[in-house]
């Protein structure tokens, strides 16, 4: 699932955890190697309070929050990986 380049999909509560937790481990953390791709991929955040985004490579989703996912789903490259499924949306 993570040998090809992705981003990440995120809503704010589920970027929040994820901002708390990956950034934080360490070199020598068993989830070193998950936490090195997190922090590496884009994420795209639906969220109200944009100014609030700290974790590294994140940004707000603008506009209607459907006008802007199918946008993301048109770019050519990486797959989208969502928050929970576990699925890659293409």
């Amino acid at each position: 699932l993570f040998s090809q380049p992705f981003e990440l999909l995120l809503g704010r509560r589920t970027y929040d955890i994820f901002a708390a937790y990956w950034p934080q481990q360490k070199a020598d953390s068993h989830s070193h190697c998950i936490a090195d791709l997190f922090n590496r991929a884009p994420k795209h955040v639906a969220t109200h309070h944009p100014d609030t985004l700290e974790w590294q490579h994140s940004r707000a989703l603008e506009g209607n929050l459907a006008d802007a996912i199918r946008s993301l789903k048109q770019q050519d490259g990486a797959d989208l990986l969502t928050q929970g499924s576990g699925d890659l949306v293409r």
